[in-house]
């Protein structure tokens, strides 16, 4: 077998034992057995083999995988030396970096491809009963577990439909829906799924939950679910009419979309509010209030009771 092919296998052991069970019939069948004529009999796998005879006699297995010493007596059965590996049904090779420009047309971002995409050879056989994570091509979490049926469910349930589609450098999973990256999440998801539900409803009384979904490059500092619920704040945000929470909403939001690696002490940013603009003192010591940090960036945490929000 050519290093390519063999390596290609290598990388999907969890998934080859179709392949292999594909070589190997639970009878002994030797080419004087094979009348002229095309017959099948059943692999290990329980899928359909063909035997057939060539016109010089010689047998011929599966997809034209001609013998070629064949009839090795073993001591258990018979071995038939073949020039090609003889390659099920049920698994399927596709060359995916021949077609991932096609794929990556319908998906809405690189952050959303990258999701869908592990550094890894991960076989359905290879994940146990328990949820399991492991790391995208955008260094972001990805969950995989098992169904009650034994089939793999991907992230946020996205259950595979076609498992184990082996490809010349890895294995492709056919799954039910597109798998979103927290990354590529709107605003107001992120809100809701970090539980600063408070802000999220100053937000929609301030009829702002469209605007915070769809400006490109926002960099939102939320208050902590503490501070807003304190109890003179509450009382004062919750006499505030909608035009006047909008002004509060928009000066907590600013653009372009500023990483925390990228703040520096006593940088001014502009708020959304027209003429406003927002001053970040930045400080070492963490104890001095919560941040949210972007991955790889030095710690530092803001002035509380604010900590930089979501893009």
């Amino acid at each position: 077998m050519e290093a390519g092919l063999r390596n290609k296998y290598i990388r999907g052991q969890a998934c080859i034992k179709s392949v292999l069970k594909h070589h190997i019939v639970p009878h002994t069948i030797c080419t004087a057995a094979i009348p002229n004529r095309k017959r099948s009999t059943i692999d290990m796998n329980g899928e359909w083999l063909s035997l057939e005879r060539d016109p010089s006699g010689s047998l011929v297995v599966g997809e034209k995988a001609h013998t070629e010493q064949p009839d090795l007596m073993a001591t258990n059965g018979v071995v038939h030396i073949v020039n090609k590996v003889i390659q099920p049904k049920s698994v399927i090779w596709i060359d995916f970096a021949a077609h991932v420009g096609t794929f990556s047309n319908f998906l809405p971002s690189p952050g959303v491809l990258k999701h869908h995409i592990v550094p890894h050879t991960i076989c359905t056989a290879a994940i146990p009963n328990r949820k399991r994570s492991t790391i995208d091509m955008n260094g972001e979490w990805l969950s995989l577990e098992r169904d009650p049926s034994g089939s793999l469910v991907v992230g946020d349930k996205a259950h595979t439909e076609q498992p184990d589609l082996m490809a010349t450098n890895g294995v492709v999973h056919i799954v039910n829906k597109v798998i979103q990256p927290k990354s590529a999440q709107p605003t107001s998801q992120i809100l809701s799924q970090s539980n600063h539900t408070s802000w999220l409803d100053l937000v929609q009384k301030a009829n702002l939950l469209d605007m915070i979904d769809q400006t490109p490059n926002i960099t939102m500092f939320v208050p902590s679910e503490e501070s807003l619920n304190e109890p003179a704040t509450k009382q004062k945000l919750d006499a505030m009419s909608p035009e006047t929470l909008k002004d509060v909403i928009l000066y907590h939001t600013a653009t372009p979309k500023v990483c925390s690696c990228e703040m520096e002490n006593d940088m001014v940013v502009n708020s959304t509010l027209p003429g406003q603009r927002l001053q970040i003192n930045v400080f070492n010591n963490v104890s001095n209030g919560p941040s949210t940090l972007a991955p790889g960036c030095p710690r530092r945490s803001l002035e509380p009771p604010a900590y930089l929000g979501y893009v």
